[in-house]
């Protein structure tokens, strides 16, 4: 990776390089983006006046996550967003079906655009009860306003969700998505139910019933979630791209 920066500052006028773990030297670089919640806790060496465009204020969302007005927190939990990404190598949206599948709650369930035939096969067994619903090439911004409640797994979708305010629980299928994951558990503004490897029906249900029943707790979630997210994050990149050429 250092010498690939290195080429690149060689050819071009100016390097901007999008990250998410600070794993490398970036002293060839002129910009580092890193959109994610934890991003100040990363040691990023700012020498040689290098531009550092860290946290929630520099989220790349889709246009249709901007401007979102506060979302509407009802009383009781009635739907809840199951998404796992664009794809499941975990089979972790088979394993949340088999948890929750008797539960009084309607589900609302992403198949993710890279999920293979043999998995969707395994999936929409699920179809014939009625409190199980299956969305492929889902609206997700129209899924998330509709839904009271997400188990999500803990990539960007994540800031999607808080940009809309769903009260949420993070499942960590990645190691990228580990520490931005304990972050927003500590903030206490979406509960990580930790690697998807060491998850049990009985945490899902603990987790799930314990913010249905906290209309509070839903309630100052989904303001601190969208005070975070405003998805004006690709704006400011652009002017600071601006600002720097």
């Amino acid at each position: 990776m250092k010498n690939i920066l290195k080429k690149t500052s060689e050819m071009f006028h100016k390097t901007i390089y999008i990250d998410d773990m600070c794993l490398y030297d970036f002293k060839d670089v002129d910009m580092i983006i890193n959109q994610n919640i934890n991003a100040d806790n990363l040691k990023y060496d700012a020498a040689g006046n290098k531009s550092l465009l860290l946290g929630c204020r520099y989220v790349m969302l889709r246009d249709e996550f901007k401007d979102l007005g506060a979302k509407i927190i009802r009383r009781k939990v009635r739907d809840v967003m199951i998404t796992t990404g664009g794809a499941d190598p975990f089979l972790l949206t088979l394993k949340l079906l088999y948890y929750l599948k008797q539960e009084n709650y309607n589900f609302h369930v992403v198949v993710g655009s890279s999920f293979d035939d043999i998995y969707v096969e395994k999936l929409k067994t699920y179809e014939e009860l009625k409190n199980i619903n299956f969305y492929y090439n889902a609206n997700m911004k129209e899924l998330m306003k509709k839904c009271d409640a997400c188990i999500s797994a803990a990539g960007s979708t994540l800031y999607e969700l808080c940009s809309v305010g769903v009260p949420s629980l993070s499942i960590t299928v990645a190691e990228n998505q580990s520490k931005a994951a304990e972050k927003f558990d500590a903030l206490k503004i979406i509960k990580n139910l930790g690697w998807h490897n060491e998850l049990t029906r009985e945490k899902v249900l603990e987790e799930i019933n314990s913010l249905s029943n906290d209309y509070n707790r839903r309630k100052n979630v989904s303001m601190t979630s969208q005070s975070i997210i405003d998805g004006m994050g690709t704006q400011r990149i652009v002017e600071k791209i601006l600002d720097m050429v």
